[in-house]
Protein backbone atom coordinates (compact mmCIF):
# COMPACT_ATOMS: atom_id res chain seq x y z
CA UNK A 1 0.00 0.00 0.00
CA UNK A 2 1.40 3.55 -0.88
CA UNK A 3 2.21 5.69 1.93
CA UNK A 4 0.23 8.84 2.73
CA UNK A 5 2.21 12.54 2.38
CA UNK A 6 0.41 16.25 3.01
CA UNK A 7 1.04 18.53 -0.09
CA UNK A 8 2.47 20.87 1.94
CA UNK A 9 5.34 18.23 3.22
CA UNK A 10 5.57 16.48 -0.09
CA UNK A 11 6.42 19.99 -1.43
CA UNK A 12 9.43 20.19 1.05
CA UNK A 13 10.42 16.27 0.55
CA UNK A 14 10.30 16.15 -3.11
CA UNK A 15 10.31 19.47 -4.91
CA UNK A 16 8.95 18.83 -8.70
CA UNK A 17 7.20 15.26 -7.40
CA UNK A 18 4.30 16.78 -9.87
CA UNK A 19 6.75 15.80 -12.85
CA UNK A 20 6.44 12.42 -12.08
CA UNK A 21 3.81 10.13 -13.38
CA UNK A 22 0.21 10.24 -11.59
CA UNK A 23 -2.77 8.73 -11.22
CA UNK A 24 -6.10 9.49 -9.44
CA UNK A 25 -6.88 7.49 -5.87
CA UNK A 26 -9.43 6.53 -7.85
CA UNK A 27 -7.38 4.62 -10.72
CA UNK A 28 -6.18 1.15 -9.68
CA UNK A 29 -2.55 0.75 -8.19
CA UNK A 30 -2.19 -2.86 -9.50
CA UNK A 31 -3.42 -1.78 -13.27
CA UNK A 32 -0.59 0.86 -13.25
CA UNK A 33 1.50 -1.97 -12.47
CA UNK A 34 0.36 -4.24 -14.56
CA UNK A 35 0.27 -2.39 -17.42
CA UNK A 36 3.45 0.44 -16.72
CA UNK A 37 5.69 -1.45 -14.43
CA UNK A 38 5.47 0.93 -11.80
CA UNK A 39 6.90 -0.47 -8.55
CA UNK A 40 4.51 0.28 -5.63
CA UNK A 41 7.32 0.49 -2.95
CA UNK A 42 8.11 4.16 -4.84
CA UNK A 43 4.26 4.99 -4.61
CA UNK A 44 2.93 7.92 -2.44
CA UNK A 45 -0.40 9.70 -1.89
CA UNK A 46 -0.02 13.26 -2.33
CA UNK A 47 -3.54 14.88 -2.08
CA UNK A 48 -6.09 13.34 -4.74
CA UNK A 49 -3.48 11.46 -6.32
CA UNK A 50 -1.00 8.45 -6.45
CA UNK A 51 2.75 9.61 -7.51
CA UNK A 52 5.18 7.18 -8.68
CA UNK A 53 8.92 8.45 -7.55
CA UNK A 54 11.07 5.75 -8.85
CA UNK A 55 14.02 7.39 -10.37
CA UNK A 56 13.58 10.45 -7.82
CA UNK A 57 17.18 11.60 -6.09
CA UNK A 58 17.33 10.32 -2.41
CA UNK A 59 13.69 8.40 -2.67
CA UNK A 60 15.84 5.05 -2.20
CA UNK A 61 16.34 5.82 1.51
CA UNK A 62 13.28 8.13 2.28
CA UNK A 63 11.41 4.59 1.41
CA UNK A 64 13.85 2.19 2.94
CA UNK A 65 14.87 0.24 -0.01
CA UNK A 66 17.98 -1.29 -0.64
CA UNK A 67 18.31 -2.92 -4.17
Amino acid sequence: MAQTMKIENAKRRFPKYEEYPSISVTGSLRGMKNRFGWDNRYTVRIGSYYYNLRGYPGAKSYFGIED
